[in-house]
């Protein structure tokens, strides 16, 4: 209990922290300034094109769309609505897929969210997290409250789960240790009323980093450190977006009343992915832009001088990288960012940029994985 209430105060310092100095500045956190009326050059942020694969096309393997993606070692693990599908890092072979919707002993109602630790498949559905071996086999089952959406697997004796301001405990963030029957380690970010409002393309956990996770919440312009020994403002971003939502108002509303409030509107959507290489970070943010809707933009700054570039995807073709701005991104793997190209739109990049392979695929085949290495 003792353990309880220490981390109970230490997230409500957090969060009266970050709600009184509102939107302009949070202490002990680094603020990165973006200005969205200046647009980098794509040789700023891409050093180079690693490569392509084409993921197997079989009666199978047919992807409807990519909901998550994940690469541990040599596979590609492919979330497909309430299907998991294995592909070859190297070659793009299919190699199987989980799909086991049912009732019973080992199977899932639907797929809220996946992780892959050591070559285990972990899939949140509901109460319980199932894990699997890659031939879909599972290994053992791990029993929870309601409520949780997302989670990340830092290893086998630490999972944390998020829950966007809708379960029994009333904290978004309950780390749990799953070697030692779902042991309570750490609760985070408490919340005074369930909503039961749900943004199923929020993606709270940002990066796993050496004795941390960095993350952040929809609206939030602030990526926080999670970790067992506290939750602790890391960076703030600084957007010059139409609207700002001051952590104020972000803390004073619900979900609902914000999704309402600033649907359609130009506002910060959510941080999606932030790392630190020496002096360098990388982020990348969505964001709902007046004429363009809903985009995804790149961000980068040197620690040291608090100077920062910013790129917008998708903006136009630039034929350094054609295939960058060509796709849209699903992940990283270290500084190597991940965009998958649907067939159709692939041929015809191939064709007129001169990529033979791709002239040469079916546009009914499954979409293309493409490989750029960030420039930071």
């Amino acid at each position: 209990m003792k353990k309880r209430v220490v981390n109970a105060v230490m997230a409500v310092c957090a969060l009266c922290l970050a709600s009184c100095t509102g939107a302009k500045h949070c202490e002990g956190c680094r603020e990165i300034t973006v200005d969205i009326d200046k647009q980098a050059d794509i040789n700023d942020f891409i050093k180079s094109l690693d490569g392509y694969i084409f993921l197997e096309t079989n009666d199978s393997s047919i992807l409807q769309g990519i909901d998550k993606l994940k690469i541990e070692n040599d596979t590609i693990y492919i979330a497909d609505g309430d299907v998991l599908h294995l592909f070859g890092r190297e070659d793009g072979r299919w190699l199987g897929k989980i799909d086991r919707q049912g009732r019973g002993p080992g199977e899932y109602i639907c797929i809220d969210d996946f992780d892959v630790c050591d070559s285990e498949i972990y899939v949140l559905s509901g109460d319980k997290i199932i894990v699997y071996d890659n031939s879909g086999s599972a290994l053992r089952i791990l029993r929870m409250d309601y409520g949780y959406d997302k989670f990340c697997v830092v290893d086998k004796n630490r999972i944390w789960l998020y829950s966007s301001r809708c379960n029994e405990s009333k904290y978004n963030f309950v780390l749990i240790d799953p070697s030692d029957g779902n042991k309570l380690l750490a609760e985070y970010d408490p919340f005074e009323e369930n909503e039961s409002y749900l943004f199923s393309d929020n993606r709270p956990f940002c990066s796993t980093e050496s004795g941390f996770v960095y993350t952040a919440q929809i609206y939030d312009n602030i990526v926080y450190r999670l970790s067992r020994e506290g939750y602790e403002p890391a960076y703030e971003f600084d957007i010059n977006l139409k609207n700002r939502i001051t952590q104020e108002e972000l803390h004073g509303s619900s979900y609902g009343e914000l999704s309402d409030r600033y649907r359609n509107e130009e506002s910060l959507r959510n941080i999606e992915y932030v790392t630190v290489d020496d002096n360098a970070l990388f982020a990348e943010f969505s964001c709902f832009l007046s004429g363009r809707g809903y985009r995804d933009c790149f961000v980068k700054a040197d620690l040291k001088t608090g100077q920062s570039e910013y790129y917008l995807v998708n903006e136009k073709i630039d034929p350094a990288f054609p295939l960058f701005d060509s796709g849209d991104i699903e992940g990283y793997d270290g500084k190597t960012v991940i965009s998958s190209i649907y067939a159709a739109w692939a041929k015809k990049q191939g064709e007129e940029y001169g990529f033979e392979d791709l002239d040469a695929m079916s546009e009914y085949d499954n979409p293309v994985l493409v490989f750029h290495t960030l420039n930071y």
